[in-house]
């Protein structure tokens, strides 16, 4: 149901439009803030003076066009606002302490995850968020709230991880609520291909803030961000961007594992069934703690020139592209973004074909799909939960 807009309401919405202003326009004078926010000079004005009092804006230059007084040029203050992002992957804790502009204050990594006890490894990573917060001297640390993105489906409601295939032992533990009792704060569950795609927006601004995006997240598994005019979309159980179905869609039929393969974790178990590895456990299907370390030597390999490690990498890419640029068409995107853990170590292999497969536009007349590579890292999952704190209070 609809309801009205109470003055404070108002007061709240375009406090908000200024922000997004300076976010998508960078530094920037009150009359560029009002043109774009659409909002007159004098209340551009009052909200600006407000937001200085506070310690979110500052004046970063003044201008002179040599007639009448200088104007002043505002930009966000990075200490402003602070959050915390917790990402738990198969094999690796990632936490990230994020200022008010996108960029990390302080970054921990920890690889003790515990496949069969997720009350062990949710104490490591309550004990990694105090640290950060102790290391990174944030002026704001009590305040500071914190979101934690994992991958595979979940269970916002009851903060519960729902359907993980490496970590099955977590499937409903209410992970969420736990690491939140711990850290004495409300911990909001998010799916980490959401997160990204939040943490895309927020960090890179510009034009994301406007526009309909896809986030193509490389981690142990592949799925899919989507936002739509500049908002992550988290779908009706949270669990928008599944991509699983799709893979399986635009498949022959008949063809073996090994020609299907896309996820790091289905290339590795390839790699080994070929020999193109060797499982430091001698067996033949990898355990998902080392993956990552599995997937390096594969991408190591195919630095040298190996036939069948560069076909491999490629041919999973190529997958890969296939799929997003049926997402791209299907929900009119402007922007294909590739990033994830594991993305930089195919950037280089994968970055052309991508361009050139998803890129293209599928129908006449429409413009091409920009492809861009993630301004996140390998961080992705945790500056995207991060972000997601910054831009529900700000946003």
């Amino acid at each position: 149901m609809s309801t009205g807009t109470s003055r404070t309401q108002l007061g709240e919405l375009n406090i908000r439009a200024v922000i997004h202003a300076l976010r998508r326009l960078g530094p920037s004078s009150q009359r560029e803030i009002a043109e774009h926010a659409a909002l007159s000079i004098p209340t551009v004005s009052v909200i600006v003076r407000g937001l200085e009092q506070r310690g979110t804006l500052r004046v970063v230059r003044t201008e002179s066009n040599g007639r009448g007084r200088p104007r002043a040029v505002f930009d966000l203050v990075p200490d402003a606002a602070h959050a915390i992002g917790i990402h738990l992957d198969p094999a690796l804790i990632t936490v990230v302490a994020l200022d008010m502009t996108g960029q990390p204050v302080k970054i921990a990594h920890d690889n003790s995850v515990d496949p069969d006890d997720p009350h062990s490894t949710l104490a490591t990573a309550a004990g990694m968020v105090e640290q950060v917060l102790e290391d990174a001297q944030l002026p704001d640390a009590d305040a500071v709230q914190c979101a934690l993105a994992v991958p595979g489906r979940i269970d916002p409601t009851h903060g519960a991880i729902a359907d993980s295939v490496w970590l099955p032992h977590w499937n409903g533990v209410p992970v969420a609520g736990i690491l939140g009792e711990r850290l004495h704060r409300d911990v909001p569950l998010l799916k980490d291909t959401f997160a990204a795609m939040s943490g895309e927006i927020w960090v890179r601004g510009g034009e994301l803030l406007d526009a309909t995006s896809i986030f193509v997240y490389h981690g142990t598994g592949t799925g899919l961000g989507i936002a739509v005019d500049g908002r992550a979309v988290p779908g009706q159980s949270g669990n928008a961007g599944q991509a699983g179905r799709l893979f399986e869609l635009l498949s022959s039929p008949g063809l073996t594992e090994a020609a299907t393969a896309h996820d790091p974790a289905d290339v590795v178990t390839t790699a080994l069934a070929e020999g193109l590895l060797e499982n430091a456990a001698g067996s033949r299907s990898p355990d998902p703690r080392h993956i990552g370390h599995a997937f390096r030597q594969l991408c190591a390999l195919a630095e040298t020139r190996d036939e069948r490690a560069l076909s491999l990498l490629q041919s999973a890419g190529d997958r890969i592209h296939r799929v997003a640029a049926v997402a791209a068409d299907v929900l009119d995107a402007g922007f294909v973004i590739l990033g994830g853990p594991y993305w930089e170590l195919v950037r280089d292999l994968r970055l052309p074909h991508a361009e050139e497969t998803i890129g293209r536009p599928a129908q006449h007349g429409r413009a091409p799909v920009r492809v861009l590579a993630s301004a996140l890292g390998q961080d992705a999952g945790a500056v995207g939960a991060a972000s997601v704190v910054l831009d529900r209070r700000f946003r």
